[in-house]
């Protein structure tokens, strides 16, 4: 879900997609990677 967080532009993946569709999860966990997107894990 694109938004905003402290000003700042993100992307919000719920983390309940790695079980519903692990290579969807994978392809965005990638792309972030691929991208040098930083990531951030929420609680």
């Amino acid at each position: 879900m694109p938004g905003w967080r402290d000003g700042v532009k993100r992307v919000s993946v719920d983390a309940r997609l790695y079980d519903l569709d692990p290579l969807a999860y994978r392809f965005v966990a990638g792309f972030a990677a691929d991208n040098a997107l930083r990531v951030v894990w929420l609680d």
